[in-house]
C-alpha cells in the first residue's frame, strides 16, 4: 500500500490500463487511502480507472474474508 502518487505512478497506470485494454483484461486500484483517492478524483482519473475500497471488494467478495 501507498500513501502517495504521483504523475509518474499515474501515468505508469495509465498505460498498464491501456496494454491490459488491449488484450481484454482490465485494470482495478485498490486505494483505502482519502488522500490518494482525492488524487484521482482530482486529476478525473477515478472515471477512467475502477477504484475499489479494498482487496476483497476488488475481487468480489466481502472484507469479512
Amino acid at each position: 500500500m501507498t500513501t502517495f502518487v504521483d504523475s509518474t505512478a499515474l501515468g505508469v497506470l495509465l498505460r498498464g490500463d491501456e496494454r491490459l485494454k488491449e488484450a481484454n483484461g482490465r485494470l482495478s486500484v485498490v486505494c483505502p487511502d482519502e488522500k490518494v483517492l482525492r488524487v484521482f478524483e482530482v486529476t478525473g482519473l477515478h472515471r477512467v480507472f475502477e477504484i475499489h475500497g479494498s482487496r476483497a471488494e476488488a475481487l468480489g467478495g466481502d472484507d469479512n474474508s
